[in-house]
């Protein structure tokens, strides 16, 4: 399995707090970016499916704000714990099967996260996003989604 360097270890801790400094905004445009790519993927979320990507992206429903806020406390302890192979593999485990049992989620509801996740990255970071930060976070996501998968695989949910 692939590893991350220390200098791709620290690009992602770098550019992570930029999007920490408003990381409930950001969170909530992560989320309504994310639908915009896959509209049906509002449909699993039961308190804001009805409502429109124009009302979520206005903060007009707590509970989208409450989920993706939770969604970017993950990706907060992922960046904090990198340097902990056992601790960031637990994370992806409970996060994974939490999502496949109890909410119906496949595998690749999982992959898709990465192209809104680096879209978000990139307008907030702008000429300071890099191929070098790209392609470390691309590899981050690489490797959650070896675990991701595993568990997918383990549980008999799809893998494709």
């Amino acid at each position: 399995m692939a590893t991350l360097t220390s200098k791709e270890k620290d690009l992602i801790r770098e550019s992570w707090a930029v999007l920490h400094a408003n990381k409930a905004q950001n969170a909530v445009a992560f989320f309504v970016l994310f639908f915009r790519k896959n509209p049906t993927y509002k449909d699993k979320f039961s308190h804001f499916r009805d409502q429109s990507l124009d009302e979520l992206a206005k903060g007009g429903n707590p509970k989208l704000q409450v989920h993706a806020s939770s969604v970017f406390d993950s990706f907060e302890a992922m960046v904090e714990n990198i340097d902990d192979v056992a601790m960031t593999s637990s994370l992806w485990d409970n996060t994974s099967r939490r999502h496949y049992v109890s909410h119906g989620i496949d595998f690749h509801h999982f992959e898709d996260m990465e192209t809104a996740f680096l879209e978000i990255l990139k307008n907030k970071l702008g000429a300071k996003m890099t191929p070098e930060i790209d392609a470390s976070w691309r590899k981050l996501f690489g490797i959650m989604n070896v675990n991701f998968k595993s568990n997918a695989a383990k549980l008999g949910k799809s893998t494709t």
